[in-house]
C-alpha cells in the first residue's frame, strides 16, 4: 500500500492547496476550552498508512480476498443514482434524505476480535458535506430529530464509528455543536460547549465556520473498555521543507445506558485534557492502528 503524499501549506486559508487535485475538505478543530488546534483547517494533510507486519491486511477482506464493504440496494430509492469519491478516493454514497440513511442491521460474526472492522462499512455524504461511516453490524440504528446518528453498538466497532460522527459535528461549527448536544451525545458538566460557541463566533483564527465540511479519516486506534473508550484517529502530513508529521487526534466515550456512547466534552485545562486532543510531531506511529473505512 502507498503513502500518498500532499505538501502543506502552512498559511491558514479557505481551500486547501494541495498537488494532482486532491482535497481533503477544510476540517476545523475547536479552540478555546474545548480543542487542541492541530492545523487541519485549510491545510492539506495525506493519511497515515500503518501496517502490523507484512501479512496482515489493514482492511479486512472477506472470501474473496477484497475489503468488505457494502453498496447501497437502492429499490426504495433512498440514495442518488451515482456514488462519488471523497478527497481521499473512497467511494461515496449520497444519500437522498441529508441526515443519512440508516442500514439494515445483522449479528456480527461468532467469536469477533476487537481489531475486526464493521461489516458492511458504507460511507455517506451527510449534511452536504460529512463524509461519515454506516455499518450493517454496529450501527448506526437510527437518526434522532436532530440529524444526529445514534445506536452504535456497545462495542469497540460502535465506539469507534460513534467517534468518526461525534468528533465530526463537536468540530463542525456553532449550528453542528448545536446539533449533537440537541442530540444528547455531548456530555457538557461544566459549560464548556458555550465556550466555544463564543470563540467561533469571534471568527477569528483557529475558530470554525458553520458548516465546516468534514472526511472521516480512516486510520484509527482504541483504548477500549465497556465504561470508557478513548478513540484515536491518524494522519501524517508533509510539511514544506519535505519533513514528516505525525499527527493523532483523540477523545474519550462514555457509555451511558439510556444514550449509548457520548463524547465526554472537557475544558481545555481539564488534568485529563481537552475534549478533542492531539499531538504533531516526529514520532512515527506505533504498531496497533487500524484501518476500518
Amino acid at each position: 500500500m502507498t503513502e500518498p503524499h500532499y505538501e502543506e501549506n502552512l498559511t491558514p486559508a479557505t481551500e486547501p492547496t494541495e498537488p494532482e487535485g486532491k482535497r481533503i475538505g477544510t476540517v476545523g478543530w475547536i479552540g478555546v476550552g474545548m480543542v487542541v488546534v492541530i492545523m487541519l483547517a485549510g491545510l492539506a494533510v495525506s493519511l497515515v498508512v500503518l501496517s502490523r507486519d507484512q501479512d496482515t491486511p489493514l482492511v479486512p477482506l472477506d472470501d474473496g480476498g477484497t475489503a468488505a464493504q457494502v453498496t447501497p440496494q437502492d429499490t426504495a430509492g433512498l440514495f442518488e443514482p451515482d456514488p462519488e469519491f471523497d478527497s481521499l478516493d473512497r467511494v461515496v454514497y449520497v444519500p437522498k434524505d441529508p441526515n443519512g440513511v440508516v442500514l439494515e442491521q445483522k449479528t456480527p460474526p461468532a467469536g469477533r476480535t476487537p481489531e475486526t472492522a464493521p461489516e458492511g462499512v458504507m460511507l455517506q455524504r451527510v449534511h452536504g458535506n460529512m463524509v461519515l461511516p454506516f455499518s450493517t453490524s454496529d450501527g448506526p440504528t437510527a437518526i434522532d430529530s436532530s440529524g444526529v446518528a445514534t445506536g452504535f453498538s456497545h462495542t469497540p466497532q460502535g465506539a469507534a464509528l460513534a467517534a468518526a460522527h461525534y468528533i465530526a459535528y463537536f468540530t463542525g461549527g456553532n449550528d453542528r455543536i448545536d446539533m449533537i448536544a440537541a442530540s444528547g451525545r455531548a456530555d457538557d458538566p461544566t459549560g464548556t460547549i458555550a465556550e466555544a460557541k463564543r470563540y467561533n463566533a469571534t471568527g477569528v483564527l483557529g475558530s470554525v465556520a458553520d458548516g465546516s465540511a468534514y472526511v472521516a479519516l480512516p486510520s484509527l486506534k482504541l483504548n477500549y473498555t465497556d465504561a470508557l473508550t478513548r478513540v484515536s484517529f491518524g494522519y501524517t502530513a508533509t510539511l514544506k521543507d519535505g519533513s514528516t508529521q505525525y499527527r493523532r487526534v483523540f477523545s474519550d466515550f462514555i457509555w451511558r445506558e439510556d444514550r449509548g456512547w457520548v463524547i465526554q466534552v472537557r475544558p481545555l485545562n481539564s488534568p485529563q485534557g481537552s475534549t478533542v486532543g492531539g499531538t504533531a510531531d516526529q514520532t512515527p506511529f506505533e504498531p496497533g492502528w487500524l484501518t476500518w473505512w
